[in-house]
């Protein structure tokens, strides 16, 4: 058996670039910036304002530029950054650093990522953007572990003849967890209060094999410390099996390798989990939760992945989609083929061979590039999000030196390794902009690579 981290914040799962480097493909592909949107504001020489918010973490510093003035520190009111753009102009950028804790003592890591966006008021004027917590992963770095209690639980799931993995989830509302079961009885540290328990049974193939959900229970107002269903076995039966939804692929580029991820999240309490894991090539369908579990405006999120290595480049093309219940069409963009930029601390990439996406509606660029960790057990990384209306027309990007303002990063030195990719997308707005997150879709071609800096 497997134990493996079923959920991911779904913030992180729809942004351009995600931690250090901005890792544009895998399940963190989606964007921040790339919707459209009314520019607001109007006559009167009344300016547009635009509202950015950050979440779940707040970074330590934060400049921003309007039109094609200089970048300036900033302050932040309740997480969230207000630009007032002067009518006439529609470009702003906003440069931030976020940092997140990960172990303790002297295997203690730190990730700093520092974030550039580049957009304008026609790309939205209510935005959202990721800042990673200062300890991402509660109990791992040197803040407090959250308050937590013991639950006792037994469940037979013996009647569901697939079922070999034991997944529990709780949350509190303000505090989650998850944990993989080898037994199907015992005891586990979850967050204190009445929290929403699920009791998820997967199929697991073994190996890199596939692991998709087969039943789900779910259990509200559990008191933590207690007992799971008053002490009494959760046994899953037939009403707790899930049904499935079918899913059709177009333009699948050949001799790439194919990945399927499927999650679910809940309108109601509760944590998102994931559904089904396919490593090796796209499934027929996806699982739907149990209708006791289900809650009117659930989303599903379908993630499709192909990706081809070349030499020391890895190119990809992915999907995904957030959708309510019912059949999926996963349609893919032009294979953007990238050999890498030339070495340099800070490099251009040349977007001039992608093929296109239809119109600018929505369209996003991205860079990422990270390095480290360093003897201290730092690792440095530098994502940029640049929307198409931003660049007006131009192929290339060259990553600005933010280090001349206070607590950004300077440019890796000479010798360093740099892991870097780029990416390109294309979606429907409410994906990335609103939060919570409403249904769209996202196509994404990216390439990534590394180099040395000379």
């Amino acid at each position: 058996m497997s134990n493996r981290r079923l959920w991911a914040s779904g913030l992180l799962l729809a942004v351009f670039v995600t931690g250090c480097g901005g890792s544009g493909t895998g399940n963190t592909g989606g964007g921040n910036n790339g919707g459209g949107g009314s520019g607001g504001g109007g006559g009167n020489n009344q300016p547009t304002t635009v509202a950015i918010t950050f979440l779940p973490g707040t970074p330590s510093v934060v400049a921003t530029k309007i039109g094609s003035g200089a970048l300036s520190a900033q302050t932040l009111t309740s997480n969230t950054l207000t630009l007032s753009i002067p009518q006439g102009t529609t470009n702003f950028a906003v440069a931030f650093v976020c940092t997140a804790t990960f172990g303790t003592g002297a295997t203690q890591t730190q990730d700093v990522e520092q974030t550039l966006i580049e957009s304008t008021t026609v790309d939205g004027i209510s935005q959202g953007e990721v800042c990673v917590a200062p300890n991402l992963f509660p109990g791992t770095g040197s803040t407090p572990p959250p308050q937590s209690g013991a639950l006792s639980y037994s469940v037979d799931m013996s009647a569901i003849a697939a079922a070999d993995q034991l997944y529990l989830a709780a949350s509190n509302g303000t505090d989650s967890e998850e944990t993989f079961e080898s037994n199907e009885s015992g005891v586990e540290i979850l967050p204190a209060g009445n929290d929403v328990v699920d009791v998820l049974a997967f199929q697991y193939a073994g190996g890199f094999g596939p692991t998709v959900l087969v039943a789900a229970k779910q259990y509200t107002n559990q008191p933590v410390p207690g007992s799971l269903n008053g002490g009494n076995t959760v046994v899953l039966g037939s009403a707790d099996e899930v049904t499935t939804e079918p899913i059709t692929y177009q333009n699948i580029p050949p001799g790439f390798t194919q990945i399927l991820y499927a999650s679910y999240w809940p309108a109601g309490n509760g944590l998102g989990f994931n559904l089904a894991e396919n490593p090796s090539s796209f499934a027929a369908n996806y699982p739907v939760v149990p209708s006791s579990m289900a809650h009117s405006g659930d989303l599903y999120e379908i993630d499709a992945f192909a990706n081809r290595s070349i030499g020391s480049t890895t190119d990809s093309v992915s999907v995904q989609t957030l959708n309510s219940i019912g059949p999926v069409s996963i349609q893919f963009p032009p294979v953007w083929s990238y050999s890498g930029p030339a070495p340099a601390g800070l490099p251009t990439i040349d977007f001039s061979a992608f093929p296109g996406f239809s119109g600018t509606s929505g369209v996003a660029y991205s860079v990422g590039l990270d390095w480290g960790p360093s003897a201290s057990g730092v690792s440095d990384g530098y994502g940029i999000e640049v929307t198409a209306n931003a660049m007006n027309g131009a192929t290339s990007f060259a990553a600005p030196d933010l280090s001349g303002l206070a607590g950004f990063l300077k440019a890796p030195a000479s010798g360093t390794q740099v892991n870097w990719d780029a990416g390109i997308g294309q979606g429907s707005p409410s994906i990335w902009v609103n939060l919570p997150f409403t249904q769209g879709t996202l196509s994404w071609a990216s390439a990534r690579g590394s180099y040395t800096v000379p």
